[in-house]
């Protein structure tokens, strides 16, 4: 009688209740972020995500290759509107269009080329920010929308600052514009700059502002990236000693702490924000005897760490968002 009165008393609440109880497993397990750009086997290929509910598993939603073009990594513009690759030749930018319609386009090269592969759109995706390193240092070069679309609208504006004495990677721009982050080469540490120098490009090497000093963090920064709202950078740091172990960190500039962000057995490298900051997408190896590195994604809010890709005999690298 007992069981019998608890399975009607059951019943009962899900014929009243579904419509509630699907809700709040909905908010639970609300949608994944869309769509994640990597490079396999020097092939792009996007991906998306989902899961809206309990019933509905977290799972991709299949992979795609994009072009046939070889490249190691891909950069949407926040627009949408363009894709910057990295491959052979450099960086190229190409309209969306020339990816999802497969029509014959020129791309426009970088000149003069970028060193490295970390570039960086401005907020609204009409000016773009790279470094070209020489013998007497870096020079961060910014260009506008009709440097590399010759249908769009006003003139080509290229911007030079020169930041002797530096060997710098581009680390990010920040959603509203007002910074940009660096991190040096040479002696390991981190960079702010108020983008306003821009406006007097000789102003910008006297207003670089040195965040992380070498020694703070466990090794040198490596593939550090500027949180989007500006206040935060994700970088990777070996815990080993050894150049075996690399982990993920998080460096908040305004309280001035270092926080290790991942403990996984394996490695973690190559961060990546998302255009609204919640989620954290990375490379790592799934254990220490992994050979593959695989595709995974953290959720900030929820402190959930999901591997979602990897393809055997394939690392995947080169991983950037599409915007929101």
């Amino acid at each position: 009688m007992t069981r019998l009165f608890f399975s009607l008393t059951w019943a009962l609440v899900l014929l009243l209740f579904p419509a509630s109880l699907l809700a709040v497993l909905s908010r639970i397990w609300e949608t994944w972020p869309p769509q994640l750009l990597y490079s396999a086997d020097i092939q792009l290929y996007e991906t998306r995500l989902g899961c809206s509910s309990l019933l509905h598993h977290c799972v991709l939603n299949g992979s795609a290759r994009l072009s046939g073009m070889g490249a190691v990594a891909g950069l949407p513009s926040p627009g949408g509107d363009y894709v910057a690759i990295y491959g052979l030749d450099g960086w190229l930018i190409l309209p969306v269009d020339c990816f999802y319609e497969r029509k014959a386009c020129s791309p426009a090269a970088l000149n003069p080329p970028a060193n490295g592969v970390l570039i960086a759109w401005g907020p609204d995706g009409t000016t773009l920010a790279y470094i070209e390193v020489t013998t007497a240092g870096s020079v961060m070069h910014v260009l506008t929308r009709r440097c590399w679309d010759d249908s769009a609208p006003g003139r080509c504006l290229r911007q030079e600052a020169r930041l002797s004495g530096y060997a710098l990677n581009l680390a990010g721009w920040s959603a509203d514009g007002e910074r940009l982050a660096f991190s040096n080469i040479q002696t390991r540490d981190l960079l702010l700059l108020d983008s306003a120098c821009l406006a007097q490009p000789d102003t910008c090497e006297s207003m670089l502002e040195v965040l992380l000093p070498a020694g703070r963090a466990p090794s040198p920064p490596q593939w550090a990236h500027l949180a989007p709202d500006g206040t935060r950078i994700v970088f990777s740091a070996d815990v080993s000693g050894r150049g075996i172990a690399e982990q993920l960190f998080l460096f908040d500039l305004n309280a001035q702490t270092i926080e290790r962000f991942t403990f996984r057995q394996g490695q973690s490298t190559q961060p990546q924000w998302s255009p609204e900051g919640r989620y954290l997408a990375y490379s790592g190896f799934s254990t220490r005897a992994s050979s593959d590195l695989s595709l995974f994604v953290a959720d900030m809010q929820r402190g959930l760490h999901v591997r979602l890709i990897t393809r055997r005999g394939q690392d995947i690298t080169g991983i950037r968002w599409w915007p929101s």
